[in-house]
Order: structure tokens, then C-alpha cells, then sequence
């Protein structure tokens, strides 16, 4: 017997056993998710698209399938069209501070690891697949890095990183699979907002009104318009903590012992329970009970109407789509 295992599905079945039936054995996809995370989704697929050395049109073209993706039948709104060049705008920014500081490794590349799993005297072939944002080298150190890119109004604080089971599952992978040492890993935390550049005035010179903005945006305006940055130090201590784009702040660094006791001890036992869910249907699975994880579950309705013996029925076809099924795709103009 053998059979395939995604990160996702791991981290999901640690979150909630229920959500994890729902999803991974009963099949059930959302048709429609929360619109807060498309800037995320379309501004992952820009990014690969740069880092590979696409275009911005071919970056553009990306985004434009994962709209496909998603919107199916649906009317795009001139709000979703903002949303998608807002993503790549972020996305190309983010691509520039990249290439600046780091030379890539792998980009967005698909890992597999096959080990044997002993159920009593059962032994089954998995094969654990993961695929990793970015594994880079750092041009100053020659240290490789591996990069979780997340985009976030609210930046997660330093040591959430040391937390990422994600990146340690990776960071094993990775030696395992390919022979890439890592010595941590990075969230590069992108706010889905751009930084505003600042206004010239009439006399020519840059506004020192109060701006959205990062220093790195405004000292890069003033050396456009010919101007010595000492004139502008003011501005740099009123810019300060005001930040758009951080690939430092959270940032782990694993030893391979710890990786790999984090891999045996906590990992192996959640495969192992994932394949003892499939056999029997997920017939125990139970909920997390947490209001934190709930309340932006997509299968939050759906699940408490399963708690209270209503019928899924209806829920079911209105507001999800077996895995694999397709919706008809609408022309994009992402022009507009």
C-alpha cells in the first residue's frame, strides 16, 4: 500500500480533526474563499513568475490564471482587478529586495520524500510532498535560507518563526531530498499595501508632509529629484517603524538535531493518524473547539450545521465543489 501526504494535510490535521475529514476525505473545497487572502495567492504566483525571470507581463499572466481559478462563473468587480495589480505590484517590489540581498537555490520546486510507515504489521509506502517558497543563498554571508512569503496587514512577531513546523518539515525535506543545508529559516512578511512615494513641490523639492511610507521609498525619491539625503534626515526618523516589507525580523535558526527530532517525534505520529483517519473514514475525527481557528475556517457553517444534525445537503452543493471538479472560466481583462 502506498499513498501521498501534503504539508497541508499534516497542519491541518493538527488544527482540527473535523476540518481535516471535511477537506481531505470527504473532498469538500470551498467555491469561494475569503477575499483577504487573494492579494496572498495571486502574489505568490507573481513572485515565482519574477524569481524565474518572467516579465511583468508574464507575471501578470499568472495572476490572471489564478483569477480563472477562482472566479469561475463569476462577474469580476473592478475591486478584484484592483486586488490583482495591487498583488503584482507588491510582488515586483518584493522580487527587487530579493535579488538584491540573495541568489536563488530553488523556486517553488516540488519535494518528495518516500519513507515506510509500520502500522502494527502493516507497512506502507508515503510519500511526504512539499514545495517551498524560496531557498536562497545570502550574497553577504554565503548562508542558504529558506523563505516562507506571507503577506499580512499585521507583521507577525520575531520568534513566531521559531514555531513553524512548516519550515522545520521543509528544512528536513530539503537535506533529505536534495542535499540542501539550510541553517534557518525567514518569513518574508509583505503588507498588501504600497508604500506612498512623496510629492514634489512647487519649488521642486520633495514634500515633507506626513506619508505611508518606508524610508527606502522616500530616500529613493529625493536621490531621483537630485537631492542630498542629508537634507531629508528628519524624515528617516519619522518613517521609522513604519515598514512594508520585512525578510529579517522573523527569522529561525535550526540545528539538524533539532530538525530532525522534530521530524520523528512530532511529524511521523501525524502521518500516522492521518492514515489511520482515511481507513476508517475519519470516523473519529472531533473539533478543535477554538474560536480563534473557527471563526475563519471555510468550513465553519458547514460544520456547525453537521454538530446540529441539519442537513448538509444544500450547504453541500451551494457553497462547495468535490476536489478536482472545474468551473467555467470568464475572459479576464486585468487592464480593465
Amino acid at each position: 500500500m502506498s499513498l501521498s501526504i501534503r504539508f497541508s494535510e499534516i497542519l491541518t490535521r493538527l488544527k482540527c480533526r473535523k476540518k481535516h475529514k471535511y477537506e481531505y476525505i470527504d473532498e469538500l473545497e470551498p467555491t469561494k474563499l475569503d477575499d483577504r487572502i487573494l492579494v496572498g495567492l495571486w502574489g505568490h504566483a507573481a513572485i515565482k513568475c519574477l524569481l524565474l525571470g518572467g516579465s511583468h507581463d508574464e507575471a501578470r499572466n499568472e495572476i490572471a490564471q489564478e483569477m480563472e481559478k477562482y472566479f469561475g462563473k463569476r462577474t469580476i468587480e473592478d475591486l478584484h482587478l484592483d486586488m490583482a495589480n495591487l498583488a503584482l505590484s507588491c510582488a515586483e517590489e518584493a522580487v527587487k529586495r530579493l535579488n538584491k540581498k540573495y541568489t536563488p537555490i530553488m523556486i517553488e520546486e516540488q519535494m518528495k520524500y518516500v519513507l515506510p510507515i509500520y502500522m502494527g504489521d502493516k507497512r506502507i509506502e508515503v510519500t511526504l510532498t512539499g514545495t517551498p517558497d524560496f531557498v536562497a543563498q545570502e550574497k553577504e554571508t554565503g548562508l542558504s535560507w529558506l523563505f516562507d512569503h506571507k503577506f499580512r496587514n499585521q507583521f507577525r512577531l520575531p520568534e513566531a518563526e521559531q514555531l513553524n513546523l512548516q519550515m522545520t518539515h521543509y528544512t528536513y525535506m530539503l537535506k533529505k531530498t536534495k542535499d540542501i543545508e539550510v541553517v534557518g529559516s525567514k518569513q518574508f512578511q509583505i503588507k498588501p499595501v504600497l508604500p506612498k512615494t512623496p510629492e514634489i513641490t512647487a519649488k521642486g523639492k520633495i514634500s515633507r508632509k506626513p506619508i505611508t511610507s518606508d524610508w527606502e521609498t522616500y530616500s529613493a525619491a529625493v536621490t531621483a529629484n537630485g537631492e542630498n539625503l542629508i537634507d531629508y534626515l528628519d524624515m528617516r526618523d519619522k518613517l521609522d517603524g513604519k515598514v512594508f516589507y520585512d525578510m529579517d525580523s522573523a527569522t529561525a535558526i535550526r540545528s539538524w538535531e533539532e530538525v530532525d527530532k522534530v521530524f520523528n517525534s512530532e511529524i511521523i505520529p501525524v502521518v500516522k493518524e492521518i492514515i489511520h483517519a482515511r481507513e476508517t473514514c475519519g470516523s473519529d475525527s472531533y473539533r478543535c473547539w477554538d474560536f480563534g481557528a473557527c471563526n475563519f475556517c471555510h468550513y465553519r457553517s458547514y460544520c456547525v450545521a453537521d454538530l446540529k444534525g441539519e442537513d448538509l445537503e444544500y450547504l453541500r452543493k451551494s457553497q462547495f465543489k468535490k476536489k478536482g471538479e472545474t468551473l467555467q472560466v470568464v475572459e479576464i481583462d486585468m487592464e480593465g
